[in-house]
């Protein structure tokens, strides 16, 4: 009897010096992990060997919650340093751990992290794939930091197909764009309702990149410097340099060299602090090219010598890596060797804990089928909430674009046919009365009424026809000089009569690949649109010249121009844009709208400059004829 006590007393004497010594092992793996995750957050390679400390104490004393978290920590990591490879295969691994553990927040945060590193690595149709398999769980566990940050990644993911899609794919491109807006802007609403700063700012990042495409350098410059000034509002730094390596490759397409060397400087000077070797590359070859362009060449060369010293530090990096994990491997082998030992030496203790240990076993099965069944239960139901958000927003784009659609008939019908109603009554009524002079003036007044109305329905026509896809395409090769003087013809009157200098230099030999019809309406619009806005006695000029692969075209008005903030809203259905002449010409903007439709449509391009009292240029990229 005395014995058999004895043995219950050693049995939970060793049961409780196991709990104590797992937990003490738990509290330091979680302090090891928590202080390699603040080195990571700042670029310091530290965190590597430090996560690989964790990883080993969670291995000797098995306990499966560290190693899964090691493990995506160091996935994590190699991502973060450019070794994507090695990346997707810790996660993947961890992945399983956490599957098997059953935690559904640590389930979803490593997709996030396994989506990202796909999209780093290139495999973005996985990446997309693996991101709203994490957006699935995330919704369902109701973690809106985590629906941010991985709806921020999502659209860094459509953001790069976007940017590589080939520009004849019209169709493709515009269902992108509503794409990237949609993810950016779920983003930035909880975000910003959250305070998750450092998403806010890389909202900012994607945002500055994706509108260069749309309304050209300046809009972007606008976001990116945002991005800038909450850098140092939240005082988080960790986009700061890529968002000043944009801003100075923009300064480069420009040729502001001085500003370029300025701000590549300031980026290259944060990645020194950071040590951030990828970065530091990427601004010495913006100073090359920068150099390069200016005539420096012995600056330029020195560049380039910098850049081939960090690839080959960038690749005895990658080495050193790698032959540290095949030390680890070897070292977690050996050690092993050492516990295999250690647990015959033990064997009483293993044979005594086991009849608690098939007894848990049994509870934790039957807990875990409930849990994965549960589990398979939850992506049916993501899943499907996937398919039907994508339709949601399909939907919300078509709604919300035939809304504005017949917001623009209505308001800008009404005030026309109002004025042409108010006509027609006042010569029905008052015909007996009115002089032969306001019966011409009156005439006149329906004339010219009735000619807006026709202009705008016509507009509209048109629109309409381009969103259905009504609308025949017929690239042809053509003369710019040909229809440039058939469309200043149109508009020439329009101009006389407010005494507008109209010049125009277009060579001869300048042809498009474009639809003439579309080509016309897009250069009678722009043309038509300086008149309205440039005062009486001003001046218009119409110049094109080679760009490339294009064909340039410019009207320059020296008109009342307009702010940054209508640039950035000319080009959208979505937004109201209304202003008189100089001369109160009406003006709806749809004319603009439609330029832009037919811009795209023919593979090319519009850049806007303007500066209020000074005057506005609107610059046209057309393919030009090759051979």
């Amino acid at each position: 009897m005395f014995k058999i006590f004895f043995h219950i007393f050693i049995f939970i004497l060793i049961s409780y010096m196991a709990l104590r010594a797992g937990s003490e092992i738990e509290l330091q793996v979680k302090f090891k992990l928590d202080s390699a995750e603040q080195l990571l957050n700042k670029y310091d390679k530290n965190c590597i060997a430090l996560t690989n400390s964790a990883l080993k104490l969670s291995e000797s004393a098995n306990y499966e919650q560290g190693i899964a978290q090691a493990k995506m920590l160091l996935g994590t990591a190699y991502k973060n340093f450019g070794f994507y490879d090695l990346a997707i295969s810790y996660l993947d691994v961890s992945l399983k751990l956490f599957e098997k553990i059953g935690n559904q927040a640590d389930i979803a945060e490593n997709l996030r992290s396994l989506g990202e590193a796909y999209r780093a690595a290139a495999n973005r149709k996985l990446s997309i794939a693996v991101l709203k398999k994490a957006l699935g769980i995330f919704t369902i566990i109701n973690d809106r930091a985590g629906l941010a940050r991985t709806y921020n990644r999502l659209a860094a993911v459509y953001y790069e197909l976007y940017y590589e899609e080939p520009k004849e794919n019209i169709d493709r491109i515009k269902i992108l764009a509503d794409t990237v807006q949609f993810y950016l802007n779920s983003s930035d609403d909880i975000s910003k309702a959250i305070e998750l700063k450092d998403i806010i700012i890389s909202n900012y990042t994607i945002l500055g990149g994706f509108h260069s495409f749309f309304t050209g350098n300046d809009s972007s410059l606008y976001y990116l410097n945002i991005g800038l000034d909450l850098c140092v509002k939240y005082n988080s730094y960790s986009d700061y340099p890529l968002l000043l390596m944009n801003i100075s490759r923009i300064q480069l397409y420009k040729k502001d060299y001085k500003a370029t060397l300025e701000t590549i400087q300031k980026a290259l000077e944060m990645s020194e602090k950071n040590n951030v070797i990828i970065y530091k590359k990427l601004c010495f070859e913006t100073m090359y090219f920068c150099y390069r362009a200016m005539g420096q060449y012995e600056k330029a060369f020195n560049c380039a010598d910098s850049v081939r010293n960090l690839e080959n530090t960038l690749f005895s990096q990658d080495l050193n890596t790698k032959s540290s994990i095949i030390q680890s491997n070897y070292e977690n082998e050996k050690k092993s060797d050492l516990l295999l030992a250690e647990k015959q030496r033990t064997i009483y203790t293993i044979v005594a804990a086991s009849f608690i240990l098939v007894f848990l076993s049994i509870i934790i099965l039957i807990l875990r089928k409930t849990n994965k069944k549960q589990f398979s239960i939850n992506e049916e139901l993501a899943d499907l909430n996937n398919k039907l958000n994508e339709k949601k927003e399909e939907l919300e784009i078509a709604n919300h674009t035939k809304d504005k659609f017949f917001s623009i008939i209505a308001h800008d019908l009404r005030s026309p046919f109002n004025a042409l109603l108010l006509l027609t009554s006042t010569l029905r009524t008052e015909y007996e009365e009115l002089t032969k002079d306001e019966l011409k003036e009156y005439i006149i007044g329906v004339d010219d009424t009735a000619k807006n109305i026709s202009k705008l329905l016509g507009n509209l026509l048109e629109w309409s026809h381009i969103q259905r896809g009504k609308i025949t395409f017929n690239p042809e090769n053509i003369q710019l000089k040909l229809v440039t003087d058939q469309s200043i013809e149109i508009v020439r009157q329009q101009c006389e009569a407010k005494d507008i200098q109209l010049e125009h230099n277009v060579p001869d030999n300048l042809y498009v690949f474009a639809d003439l019809n579309m080509v016309f309406t897009i250069m009678r619009n722009l043309i038509s649109n300086a008149g309205k806005f440039t005062k009486r006695g001003g001046k218009i000029t119409v110049s094109a010249m080679e760009a490339d692969k294009f064909i340039k075209i410019e009207i320059k008005d020296s008109g009342i121009g307009m702010s940054q903030e209508k640039i950035l809203k000319l080009f959208k259905i979505d937004e109201k844009i209304s202003t008189l002449g100089t001369e109160n010409e009406p003006s709806t903007g749809l004319g603009l709208i439609l330029c832009h439709e037919f811009i795209t449509k023919n593979n090319g391009s519009i850049l806007v400059t303007s500066e209020e009292g000074i005057g506005t240029t609107f610059a046209v990229l057309l393919p030009k004829v090759e051979g």
